[in-house]
């Protein structure tokens, strides 16, 4: 029935796919677009991300990432630190995201001060947040990178100090400056 109706000129059956859409660039941008408290909640967390990178300290993000600086090498007393970035564990595990690179040995764990306070980012570094403002917008905003991550999208967000960077499932960071890149 199907070939005698082709034969007659009729017009076979349309079968349509969904259009096979290029992948969205998710920047902070998007993390911000009208809400001027997790823009403020942003501003927050990058100025404090900023500040323990220029103090060559460690900044924790739980459950996403952190940066930590390694000494390579020593000279009359004075240490020369590069920073390093290392992913989650529970990140690549709840997320299905491989590192881009293998983390390295002998990078320097988190300890408890290192780790972002909500309290401090609302006091030192909002205009004018509350503690669970800048708990609430931060996770929310948190939870949607890693969402991407995880569903392939590919991801560029600025975190003051240079990019964390998502393309395919694997994960790394561009630092700013040419400090090192590890994409």
């Amino acid at each position: 029935p199907q070939a005698a109706q082709q034969l007659r000129g009729a017009p076979s059956p349309l079968v349509l796919s969904p259009p096979q859409l290029p992948p969205m660039l998710l920047t902070e941008l998007d993390l911000i677009a009208g809400r001027p408290r997790h823009k403020q909640a942003w501003d927050a967390l990058l100025k404090w991300v900023v500040l323990r990178c220029s103090r060559q300290r460690t900044a924790h993000i739980p459950n996403v990432f952190h940066i930590a600086y390694q000494t390579v090498s020593e000279d009359k007393g004075t240490k020369i630190k590069r920073p390093v970035f290392v992913l989650s564990d529970r990140f690549v595990e709840n997320y299905g995201v491989s590192p881009a690179l293998e983390p390295e040995a002998g990078v320097p764990e988190p300890v408890p001060g290192d780790e972002l306070n909500f309290y401090q980012l609302a006091i030192t570094f909002s205009e004018s947040l509350s503690k669970d403002e800048c708990y609430a917008a931060l996770k929310e905003m948190l939870f949607a990178i890693c969402e991407g991550c995880g569903q392939r999208r590919e991801l560029r967000v600025d975190f003051g100090v240079g990019h964390l960077v998502c393309e395919d499932l694997y994960v790394g960071f561009e630092f700013a400056g040419n400090k090192r890149s590890i994409f």
